[in-house]
């Protein structure tokens, strides 16, 4: 049986090796970067930090080292090759906006299962939550379940948006943001004259 796990959340990329750190404590982790054009980089733990502030990649945790020898395997080969691991999709802020983060495993083998069921427990834990959604026509609704970092309520405090598909889709207001109220209130407000716009013609 194929169990799976997984908790969307906004932080930094910068943020990200010294979070990681904190919900793997204990555990002896071996991990791989995974780029956007099919390179692998294996990372030693103490330099997690340097790996991960370099661009976005897909970072796959494994408890035992993975299989490497074919340096042809497209990332999704990989994948296959090495199953049961803890992937952590790493975003960095782009032209004003910081996408969600993802981290999540999909294992059949109930021991490591629920080693990486209780490291996203500890990270949904550790994080700040609470935040207004607010979509593309402007309707806002509450979101208490939203999950961010101390450095992602940083950056939303200097004008960074927290979105999930770039700044033309919806976008998070979070909770801890000095003013939140009339954000959403003024970001409704412009959505809501924007798509009014786009109806007319």
């Amino acid at each position: 049986m194929t169990m799976s796990t997984r908790l969307q959340f906004h932080a930094p990329a910068s943020e990200v090796g010294t979070l990681l750190r904190r919900w793997l404590a204990g555990l002896d982790c071996q991990g791989v970067a995974l780029t956007f054009d099919d390179r692998r980089i294996v990372m030693e733990r103490d330099r997690w930090d340097v790996t991960l502030s370099r661009a976005n990649v897909y970072l796959a945790l494994f408890r035992t080292e993975p299989f490497l020898d074919d340096r042809r395997w497209t990332n999704l080969e990989f994948m296959d090759q090495n199953p049961g691991f803890l992937s952590v999709m790493i975003m960095h802020p782009s032209d004003g906006h910081l996408n969600e983060m993802m981290i999540g495993a999909v294992a059949s083998e109930p021991e490591g299962f629920k080693c990486w069921q209780r490291v996203v427990a500890r990270a949904r834990r550790s994080l700040l939550r609470g935040a207004t959604l607010v979509g593309v026509t402007g309707v806002a609704r509450d979101d208490r379940s939203h999950r961010y970092s101390a450095g992602a309520l940083a950056l939303a405090e200097e004008g960074v948006l927290m979105t999930t598909t770039g700044r033309d889709g919806p976008v998070w207001i979070l909770d801890g943001v000095e003013g939140a109220s009339s954000l959403v209130s003024e970001l409704g407000a412009e959505r809501r004259a924007a798509a009014q716009s786009h109806e007319f013609y």
